[in-house]
């Protein structure tokens, strides 16, 4: 999975200035992705909501299909340690956050995920 490691503290109006890792462009999977779905502009509010309430050591970036209804949407992973209690409330806070924040049309063109990691 291709790594957001810039982005984090300084959103950037789109993907293009983000980095998969230092040094390397945002894959082009992913770009093609978000010009799909038209959801350049809502990735730097869904970092800055990971980061608000996921304080995430790492960010993935995933494009996701459903082969059997032909849908996509772009899946952004967060790294994050705590408990598995802690997680899933920082996961209810962002989703609302999310749904109170995004265009309706738009809502279920991201995914949040995450990982939890060892502590």
């Amino acid at each position: 999975m291709p790594l957001a490691t810039e982005g984090l503290n300084a959103v950037h109006s789109g993907i293009a200035d983000l980095v998969a890792s230092p040094g390397e462009p945002m894959p082009a999977e992913v770009r093609e992705v978000c010009d799909r779905l038209g959801i350049h502009d809502l990735l730097p509010t869904a970092l800055r909501l990971i980061e608000k309430h996921f304080q995430p050591e790492q960010i993935h970036f995933e494009p996701l299909r459903d082969p059997e209804e032909g849908s996509e949407w772009l899946g952004i992973r967060a790294d994050v340690r705590g408990s598995i209690e802690s997680v899933l409330t920082r996961y209810s806070a962002c989703k609302n956050e999310w749904i109170a924040t995004a265009p309706a049309p738009k809502l279920g063109c991201v995914a949040f995920l995450y990982n939890i990691l060892d502590e």
